[in-house]
């Protein structure tokens, strides 16, 4: 069960290092870890199975999406700048999905009484109408993801209600996991 972490900077890389650190530290390491620097130029010289790919320019968060089509891994992690997860997170998501068929997320927001409303992790799994700014699934979903998108700009909160409402229509839900695991 192998993973690709495709980790989005957009506009502070000042933790970089720590959050590729956070990353190594999981119990279940990533095979491959794509940097999509849209910041100012970066460089990593890190041990791991890093690619760096520098942009510098006003781009469309689908990117992240986008270059992730190209991993060869079975599970795909996309997260944002400065989002550190637990050490088990990576482990815990790719033994869990099985049994599941879901997208997990590690922040979550339900739609309730006409407002969103915006879910802390808790000590179990739980199910959300959107995950936030961290996304982990199976890479064969991508193209369903991207399906639906045609040219729309959207931002991120845009986004992770559009990866809810596309998810849904394919019958997927999606799930925020434990903390502290």
């Amino acid at each position: 069960m192998s993973v690709t972490v495709v980790l989005y900077l957009e506009k502070d890389y000042t933790n970089i290092t720590n959050q590729i650190d956070n990353l190594l530290s999981q119990t279940k390491q990533p095979e491959k870890i794509i940097i999509i620097n849209n910041s100012t130029d970066l460089k990593y010289y890190g041990t791991h199975n890093i690619t760096v790919i520098n942009i510098n320019k006003k781009i469309n968060e689908w990117i992240k999406f986008s270059i992730a089509l190209n991993a060869t891994t079975t599970y795909v992690c996309i997260i944002n700048e400065n989002i550190f997860i637990d050490n088990k997170w990576l482990e815990l998501c790719s033994t869990k999905i099985n049994d599941l068929e879901c997208v997990f997320g590690y922040y979550g927001t339900i739609y309730k009484n006409g407002n969103y409303e915006f879910v802390p992790n808790n000590q179990d799994y739980m199910q959300v109408d959107y995950v936030r700014h961290l996304y982990f699934f199976k890479k064969d979903i991508l193209e369903k993801i991207l399906s639906g998108l045609g040219h729309y700009e959207l931002n991120n909160s845009t986004c992770d209600i559009y990866i809810g409402n596309i998810l849904k229509k394919y019958n997927y839900s999606l799930f925020i996991t434990p903390i502290n695991t």
